[in-house]
Formats: structure tokens, C-alpha cells, sequence
């Protein structure tokens, strides 16, 4: 019948999703000889097909396995931000969307995830504005841990996280209210209206400002 068509269908095409992410993740990874333009690629790439793979997956507990990988893709998703930190807007689109659609494969992650978005809303200098002079362009891009500048996208990419962080992740933790109060202060005062890091790209920005 067509139920017992689609159960095989929806099997293979998350098989073979998880394989291509696989493979996206390794240049991501410490591995070497890949060429930069190759790596963006993989990040964007990524960043579309994750959203698809866990609009695809069961709820928590239905197949095993396909919990342990989301577990697995998260970890790697967590490395990659460490070692290519110039592709951090599109892994964090990844993991935004995995904390709205599947918050328990990110429960081992939420302290770090929440510790890095807020690290860059306050210590990653915004990107400088369109009329700024060069000189001043290069000043501000130095960038906190390697990450460059704080972008639009990035701080999007930021502010989507620690929203579901705090509502869906929080809530599959086994201590949601001690994560909330040791993690309340830092997240205030990255989405602060007197952090004018952040203040400066909501201007004109409809996303930002929500």
C-alpha cells in the first residue's frame, strides 16, 4: 500500500542524506589539501540539506539509530565550528534548525552552543557599515577567535540559536532551570539593547530586530 511504499522511501532518503552530509563535513574538519572555495561550497550545501534531513526524522525514541546519528552529526557540527570558523553563519543555520526540530540530539551541546553565540554578539566586532572608511573596514574585522566580523547573518544565525537554546533545547535538559540561570546574564547582555555591537546591524535589519 502506499504507507509501505513511503516507509522504504523515507528510509533511503535519509540514508542517503546522512552520507552526503558526511561527506560535506569531512573538508570542515582538520582535513587537509581542500581548497577554500571548495569548503564554502560544502558549508552552503550543508547549511540547505541539513534543514531536509530532520524535517525527514522521527521523533525521539521511534528508530534508535537515527537518534544516535543526529547525536553524531551534532558533535561534528560542533568540531567544524571550532576549526573553520569562517564558515560559523552556516553551521550555525545547521544547528539553529536542529535545536527547533530536534533539541535532544543537541543536549550534550547546549552549555558550549549557547557559550560561542553569545561570545560573538558581544566580542566579534560587527561588520563595519557601507560608509565606512577602508581604514576602519580593516580595524573592526579583526574578529574574536578567529571568526572575522560579526555579520548580519552571523548574528542572525546567533540570535536564532540561543532563542531555541532557551526554549526547546533547555527543556529536554535534566537541569532546565540551573542551564537557564547560569546562562541568563551572558545571553541578556548579548541581545542588550546597550550592546551597541550587536545594535548596529539591527538598523534596517527586519530579522534582526525580532
Amino acid at each position: 500500500d502506499e504507507q509501505g511504499d513511503r516507509a522504504p522511501l523515507e528510509g533511503r532518503f535519509m540514508e542517503v542524506c546522512a552520507a552526503v552530509c558526511d561527506t560535506l563535513l569531512q573538508p570542515l574538519q582538520g582535513s587537509t589539501g581542500w581548497d577554500v572555495a571548495v569548503r564554502r561550497k560544502c558549508v552552503l550545501v550543508l547549511a540547505a540539506l541539513v534543514p531536509l534531513v530532520l524535517g525527514k526524522t522521527p521523533h525521539r525514541g521511534q528508530e534508535p539509530a537515527v537518534d544516535a546519528y543526529l547525536e553524531g552529526l551534532a558533535a561534528r557540527l560542533m568540531q567544524a565550528l571550532a576549526f573553520a570558523p569562517w564558515a560559523r553563519a552556516g553551521l550555525l543555520q545547521c544547528l539553529a534548525h536542529m535545536a527547533a526540530l530536534r533539541p535532544d540530539a543537541l543536549q550534550a551541546h547546549a552549555a558550549r552552543l549557547t557559550e560561542v553565540c553569545a561570545a560573538h554578539l558581544v566580542d566579534t566586532p560587527s561588520a563595519a557599515p557601507a560608509y565606512a572608511a577602508a581604514d576602519e573596514a580593516r580595524e573592526v574585522g579583526g574578529g574574536a577567535r578567529g571568526a572575522g566580523e560579526l555579520t548580519r547573518e552571523l548574528a542572525l544565525m546567533c540570535c536564532l540559536c540561543v532563542r531555541h537554546l532557551a526554549e526547546d533545547v533547555a527543556r529536554e535538559l535534566p537541569d532546565e532551570i540551573g542551564f537557564l540561570a547560569t546562562y541568563r546574564e551572558v545571553v541578556q547582555a548579548g541581545l542588550s539593547r546597550d550592546n551597541l555591537n550587536l545594535q548596529r546591524l539591527v538598523r534596517s535589519n527586519e530579522l534582526l530586530r525580532q
